[in-house]
């Protein structure tokens, strides 16, 4: 089923783990309860805000003209794709320090990717690509610190850019996996 919170919300203990569980905030601006997510979506309009680490083991969403924030010095464990949608200028932002990891999904391992119709940039700061059964980028993004593609990762990128700290070149991309 979906759960989609619309408002502030005061929910003290959210299980949304099962499979097919999704949580769609969809209201202005919100903070997106830290917990484990199937499916976590970000609709509508606003700025969603982490409210601490995140894991989704499912597919991440966003829609609409909605902004993730995804807070100050987090680590964030993503299993699913990432479908981007959002018309927003500057969809994804970030305070200090963050880490991204795209893991391999369990307990069915299956390639995992950024994909959609956004026309804007997607920032990061550093980005782990783990996911062992492949990954791959149909949007442009940028990372201002590490990028780092696992052991046994295929990452493969078929987007005009992948930038690595284009404000400033002190970035990296290191690993032992494989860049197609």
């Amino acid at each position: 089923g979906v759960l989609n919170l619309a408002g502030t919300t005061t929910i003290t203990t959210l299980t949304a783990t099962a499979v097919g569980n999704t949580v769609n905030y969809n209201g202005a601006a919100q903070t997106i309860k830290a917990t484990i997510y199937d499916i976590l979506q970000l609709s509508t309009s606003g700025a969603k805000l982490a409210g601490g680490a995140l894991t989704v083991d499912g597919d991440f969403t966003m829609a609409g003209t909605a902004t993730f924030n995804m807070g100050t010095s987090l680590t964030h464990d993503f299993l699913g794709s990432w479908i981007i949608n959002t018309s927003a200028a500057t969809p994804i932002t970030f305070t200090t320090a963050l880490t991204i990891n795209f893991n391999t999904p369990s307990p069915t391992p299956a390639a995992t990717s950024i994909s959609g119709t956004t026309t804007a940039t997607l920032g990061f700061n550093t980005v782990n690509m783990n996911n062992t059964s492949g990954f791959s980028s149909t949007e442009n993004f940028n990372v201002t610190g590490t990028l780092t593609v696992g052991s046994g990762v295929t990452f493969t990128p078929s987007v005009a850019a992948v930038q690595i700290n284009p404000a400033a070149p002190a970035g990296a991309i290191t690993g032992s996996g494989t860049v197609i």
